[in-house]
């Protein structure tokens, strides 16, 4: 559909983020599950070297349209975050937003930490239940395809078991409703979007079903902002 900021909290809560957790020009940063590349080429004009995955040809078609527009110099890979493309330690910062939970968890933060260097740091924001709900996680495995829905201890056992550690989790209990049009967002000016694919049946379908969702319970979740250290 050409959304650039699906992920919670949309393109400001990621600048919030990296005004609080900054990277510094010229890391090298792996950017996973990148989309149509608006936050990839923030950090590339930021000075950031960056290489950006997604497993959505059209995605990374708009991502590489975006950074010609913006003239902004990214590495767009299609792959898959459980199976990285890369060689262990090439990156000095793996950055993700709302993708670990929809791919097996602990497959994808094992990869994550294989191609950082030793010291290399990890920040993923990610959804998370409040507390353990059976029929929560039941009704977004229906409805997302995700296999788990952690709740913030469980992350923080995930990023253990994958072989972090100086783990630091932030949670919002502010959680903002996507499905409130007064809030301020900030102006895509490089969206691409979709319009035949917007009224496939099949996408209205899951739109109708999302927006029920979250009117009846976004206030059962959350999102987290994890950071961890590749120790070796």
């Amino acid at each position: 559909m050409g959304e650039g900021a699906a992920h919670p909290g949309g393109f400001a809560a990621t600048l919030q983020l990296l005004k609080r957790h900054p990277i510094v020009a010229g890391q090298r940063v792996l950017e996973v599950g990148c989309g149509t590349g608006r936050t990839a080429c923030h950090l590339a004009r930021s000075g950031c070297i960056v290489t950006a995955i997604d497993n959505h040809q059209g995605m990374l078609a708009k991502a590489r349209t975006r950074a010609k527009r913006q003239h902004a110099s990214i590495t767009f890979i299609e792959g898959d975050v459980t199976k990285l493309p890369f060689d262990d330690h090439s990156f000095d910062v793996v950055f993700v937003e709302s993708v670990t939970l929809f791919a097996d968890p602990i497959a994808a933060l094992t990869e994550y930490r294989r191609v950082l260097i030793p010291g290399g740091r990890l920040v993923d924001r990610e959804l998370c239940a409040r507390k353990q709900d059976v029929e929560l996680e039941k009704t977004m495995k229906h409805l997302y395809g995700i296999r788990i829905l952690p709740n913030p201890t469980d992350w923080q056992d995930l990023l253990t078991a994958s072989g972090f550690n100086q783990i630091q989790i932030e949670t919002d209990s502010k959680m903002v409703n996507p499905l409130d049009r007064t809030t301020a967002a900030i102006v895509d000016r490089d969206q691409m979007v979709d319009f035949a694919q917007i009224q496939h049946p099949e996408v209205l379908a899951f739109l109708k079903n999302n927006e029920k969702f979250i009117k009846e319970q976004y206030n059962d979740f959350t999102y987290i902002i994890m950071m961890a250290i590749n120790p070796s």
